[in-house]
């Protein structure tokens, strides 16, 4: 029996098929069930006590026919505490005035 290749024929719709972007599916909570679609999510590790790795479990579909595959996207949980990033300096310095009768501005108090 000879399995050596000898020839492969594309179809025309070749190109068009694999310029395609799969739909990815995400089981951001490890459960089995993919409930988050999109190119980009987010992973919300607040119940994770870092640092610990995590396989966040992905599969992707071809919008055309169906077909799948799956895989599991690394994420790294660091164990430190929140930071706001790209804080425009007008947002920086602006202050809330405190009330002379002790609410806070803009809280409809008196």
């Amino acid at each position: 029996m000879n399995d050596e290749l000898t020839s492969v024929e594309f179809r025309d719709d070749c190109a068009a098929y694999y310029s395609v972007h799969p739909d990815l599916f995400w089981d951001l909570d490890r459960d089995g069930s993919f409930e988050t679609t999109g190119i980009i999510v987010t992973f919300k590790a607040t119940d994770l006590d870092g640092p610990s790795d995590v396989e966040v479990p992905v599969k992707a579909v071809h919008p055309t026919d169906g077909l799948a595959g799956h895989a599991k996207a690394p994420v790294h949980v660091f164990n430190v505490a929140p930071t706001v990033r790209d804080v425009s300096p007008a947002l920086r310095s602006v202050r809330a005035a405190p009330s002379s009768r002790g609410s806070a501005a803009g809280t409809g108090g008196p």
